[in-house]
């Protein structure tokens, strides 16, 4: 289990990663966060809050 305090590094990791231009969707770091906290805390992703979607 990846620990809580672990998402903003990963979501950062994502950010600065080459393959992020290959993605369909445009998301910036705190769209990553969100996505991350809400697949660590099992909620749904409200996908209207991303800012590239």
């Amino acid at each position: 289990m990846i620990p809580r305090e672990a998402l903003e590094y990963i979501a950062e990791a994502a950010f600065d990663d080459g393959s992020i231009f290959y993605n369909p969707e445009e998301c910036d770091y705190e769209d990553f966060l969100m996505i991350l906290r809400a697949a660590w805390e099992g909620t749904p992703l409200d996908r209207g809050l991303i800012k590239g979607v």
